[in-house]
């Protein structure tokens, strides 16, 4: 499962979880990326986590278009502010 986290302040976190995931021995793989430009191929993110960044992006129209683009179509994307 491809992860996509976008916020610094979780990364710690994450490392965390992924370090988890890889103990139990999951699929799982962890991305930090710029929101406008997410350097995935279409269609190629289970998952796209947001917290607290949308509200500091100039082109945030851009983000969300970029994260459409790169989900999966059974995606899931979640998003607090």
């Amino acid at each position: 499962m491809n992860y996509l986290l976008l916020n610094y302040w979780l990364l710690i976190i994450c490392l965390n979880r992924l370090n988890l995931a890889k103990l139990r021995k999951l699929d799982t793989e962890f991305f930090v990326r710029d929101v406008t430009n997410i350097e995935l191929p279409s269609n190629s993110v289970d998952t796209v986590f947001i917290f607290g960044i949308l509200h500091h992006v100039t082109k945030w129209q851009t983000a969300l278009q970029e994260i459409n683009r790169v989900l999966k179509n059974d995606d899931i994307f979640l998003v607090e502010e």
